[in-house]
């Protein structure tokens, strides 16, 4: 889970975060490719693609937007490299956009399965470092 607070009206924030093609990698350091591959013009059913670099490892994700209530709130379910699910949710609070984001996932990768018991903490430390990467560079972006 992760809450991200942006300096910005939260319709300015939803569509940066949903424009197509998506703007991710572009403020987003630890997003080495993003590729569109489906465009829908309901939101729901664009596809895309990621790659993750969160410290001395790769994660590929393929995303498939499943629900979205402009600018409420947007849902992915998540294959590759992680499967399973990740919610947004938008909230204006005074100046400020407030993303609560919740990814239910499970790993795929054998090794990462194999040690999760060892390297759970360290998993949560990269996962908590890139979404703090995520936000600052969101932030930054937006005011530019």
């Amino acid at each position: 889970m992760s809450d991200w607070i942006i300096p910005a009206p939260k319709e300015k924030v939803w569509q940066v975060l949903t424009a197509t093609p998506f703007s991710w990698a572009a403020w987003w350091p630890e997003l080495t490719k993003l590729q569109t591959l489906h465009v829908s013009d309901t939101t729901v059913g664009t596809r895309f693609t990621c790659v993750w670099v969160a410290s001395s490892y790769r994660l590929f994700c393929d995303f498939t937007v499943t629900a979205a209530t402009a600018p409420n709130q947007i849902s992915f379910a998540a294959t590759g490299d992680l499967a399973g699910l990740a919610n947004w949710q938008f909230a204006q609070v005074g100046d400020n956009t407030e993303i609560h984001i919740v990814w239910d996932v499970v790993t795929t990768k054998w090794w990462m399965n194999l040690f999760a018991p060892v390297l759970k903490p360290i998993f949560d430390r990269n996962h908590h470092r890139l979404m703090a990467s995520g936000q600052r560079g969101l932030v930054s972006f937006i005011q530019t």
